[in-house]
């Protein structure tokens, strides 16, 4: 895993809480149902190391809102953002070795190849952003559709725990997109998509955060890394169960 500084906007979004922007399920339109579309799947890589979340600032909130207090605020977030990237620097050195998104690759592969409402083509890592990557897949792609699934995880602010989701979305091809109604005309907008999540808590966590961090890291990053074993094998058993029927509503 490569490192970078954690970013404001970032954990400003919260994004493993409550998702950035759209709908966490849109279940297939049931016209699709007897329909086997071909895909070209990815896994798209647009975080390429463990993020530290921090406890939002309330100050501007507390006061009403006002120019002074959201600089406050975000003074307070930027110093937490700092402290949190030197508590978690032990944890991503411990996951320099450890290859998340290869081993979710290995997961994911039976569970594509079984679900009988498409046929997966081809199945890849992909680094880049989701907006550049969509314009070029859905414009050159030969199959129906492009399937993009998003690995995101980070630690909790007082980092007792790893939470971790897939957005699993899926987009008709430009060619096929032309043709269908106006609810599906939009290139951008996926004919399905679900979210899962899953949260690891530390085992005989303490109640401090560089005290947590060293737990995470000690041995190797031997927690760490089990904590990802364990959250990929969960996110990918939630999937497979909403993969079995695209059309319910959650």
């Amino acid at each position: 895993m490569k490192l970078r500084v954690f970013e404001i906007t970032a954990i400003a979004c919260l994004i493993l809480i409550s998702g950035c922007a759209g709908k966490n399920h849109i279940p297939l339109a049931k016209s699709y149902k007897d329909k086997n579309i071909s895909t070209d799947f990815v896994i798209l890589q647009t975080q390429n190391e463990i993020r530290a979340e921090i406890k939002r600032s309330n100050v501007a909130s507390a006061m009403g809102g006002g120019i002074i207090p959201a600089l406050i605020d975000i003074a307070v977030e930027n110093s937490r953002a700092s402290d949190a990237e030197d508590i978690i620097q032990p944890v991503k050195n411990a996951l320099a070795d450890y290859k998340m998104e290869d081993r979710l690759l290995l997961k994911l592969e039976p569970v594509l190849n079984g679900a009988p409402w498409f046929q997966k083509i081809l199945l890849k890592l992909v680094q880049g952003e989701e907006e550049k990557f969509l314009d070029q897949a859905l414009n050159t792609t030969a199959s129906d559709s492009v399937g993009v699934i998003k690995p995101q995880y980070s630690l909790s602010p007082d980092f007792s725990s790893l939470n971790s989701q897939i957005t699993f979305s899926l987009y008709l091809a430009s060619k096929n997109s032309r043709d269908q109604d106006s609810q599906t005309a939009n290139d951008r907008d996926p004919i399905y998509k679900t979210v899962v999540r899953h949260s690891y808590s530390l085992p005989l966590k303490s109640n401090n955060e560089e005290a947590n961090s060293k737990i995470w890291s000690a041995s190797g990053g031997r927690r760490i890394k089990e904590a990802f074993d364990d959250s990929i094998s969960a996110l990918i058993f939630k999937l497979k169960n909403d993969l079995k029927d695209p059309f319910k509503e959650h």
